[in-house]
């Protein structure tokens, strides 16, 4: 596994791995602050950032799992 991430291969996945978690925390953090709002104005602007963020890790997570797939197949 170590010499994996040593190629590039295993560089592309961590990142999607990487951003994948990145997208979560930012969810998270969305959320948060969701219901930390008191405006109805600001709950609105969270929302969409909710939903920019839960759309961003649903691409990033099947763009790592394609990925994997697509190179463990190749390697195999």
């Amino acid at each position: 596994m170590t010499n994996f991430l040593r190629t590039p291969v295993g560089i592309m996945c961590y990142s999607f791995w990487m951003a994948t978690i990145t997208s979560v925390c930012a969810i998270l953090t969305s959320v948060v602050y969701y219901y930390l709002a008191e405006t109805d104005e600001k709950k609105s602007k969270m929302r969409k950032r909710i939903f920019t963020s839960a759309g961003l890790f649903l691409f990033w997570l099947i763009a790592a799992i394609i990925t994997q797939i697509f190179f463990y197949r190749a390697g195999s």
